[in-house]
């Protein structure tokens, strides 16, 4: 929760500082200190033994992680520079000299990083055997952080006012084409979700297998009809603000989508990734042709839909 915190409050902080250079001041030591930090623990866990640290073993506290903390805290001093964002910038629709979209950029990197990270401790090993699950409370707490980073990252309140914060995101009324668009969507992606499951889980039976045990165990409080509902809206309306929303806009459709799929960690490196990536590629291709607003309600009806189907998807038995 903390982190939480901190995040949404450089945000607010870098929205202040397009317009007062000294709240840049501060974000830029703030960034430069969550680096060196980064780096500081990354080098920790390369040099001091795991079995010198406190507290029970744990697979975040291996050198391996720590070479990807290390490199994600070194990595993440590079859009500070200049001439770094203006490389950078000439890639993506994103001004240099902008305080939010540096913010931005090194944000991604952290994602990128703490997912790498994740990765490297076989997170998804460790929540099913840990037996850790989703709750609707801690769903919409995280999905709720996803929304306050949208609104907060296009400038609400600083900057913008609530309806120039939903123009910006894309917050618009759907019309009756974009509603029958959204239908259609739907329909396609789970065919292609069926197609997936129905293919991998004939090549590779075995890692279909664990992924569809660990969803099972992670997810076991959403398996019912209203679990299906709070899942469809919460991640609907947060990941869509957030992603399409808020930095489609900025890093384009490509990288959005990659961004997306790695912020779903759960699924490790495994086919479900890549399918994860494709849908939100469609997710940005349906913001572009309508809407954020139907990229919603597509994202929303499709997440419901997946969970009241369940039974009837390949190794849901």
């Amino acid at each position: 929760m903390v982190e939480f915190l901190y995040v949404l409050l450089l945000l607010v902080l870098a929205n202040l500082g397009e317009r007062y250079r000294p709240a840049w001041y501060v974000v830029l030591l703030l960034l430069a200190a969550t680096n060196a930090g980064l780096v500081l623990l990354g080098a920790g866990l390369l040099l001091i033994p795991a079995r010198f640290l406190q507290g029970p073993p744990s697979p975040f506290f291996v050198p391996r992680v720590g070479v990807v903390l290390l490199a994600t805290g070194l990595v993440a001093f590079l859009p500070l520079l200049a001439g770094v964002r203006r490389t950078l910038c000439a890639l993506l629709p994103l001004e240099p000299d902008r305080p939010v979209h540096t913010t931005a950029l090194v944000y991604a990197v952290y994602l990128v990083g703490v997912t790498a990270a994740q990765f490297a401790a076989d997170v998804s090993t460790q929540l099913f055997r840990s037996g850790v699950q989703v709750t609707q409370a801690l769903l919409w707490v995280q999905e709720g952080f996803f929304t306050a980073a949208g609104l907060l990252g296009v400038g609400f309140p600083v900057r913008r006012s609530l309806a120039e914060a939903q123009r910006r995101l894309g917050l618009t009324r759907p019309t009756g084409g974009h509603l029958r668009l959204a239908l259609l969507t739907v329909v396609g992606l789970q065919a292609f979700d069926f197609a997936v499951s129905l293919t991998w889980s004939a090549v590779d039976p075995v890692s279909f297998q664990r992924l569809q045990e660990l969803n099972r165990s992670l997810f076991a409080p959403l398996l019912n009809p209203v679990g299906a509902l709070t899942l469809g809206l919460a991640a609907g309306v947060g990941e869509e603000i957030l992603f399409r929303g808020a930095l489609q806009p900025r890093f384009g459709l490509w990288l959005t989508a990659a961004l997306f799929a790695i912020a779903h960690t759960q699924y490790a490196l495994s086919p479900a990734l890549l399918e994860v990536f494709v849908i939100g590629l469609v997710l940005g291709l349906v913001r572009n042709r309508t809407s954020t607003t139907t990229a919603v309600l597509v994202h929303a009806l499709y997440n419901t839909l997946n969970v009241l189907l369940w039974p009837l998807w390949p190794g849901s038995s």
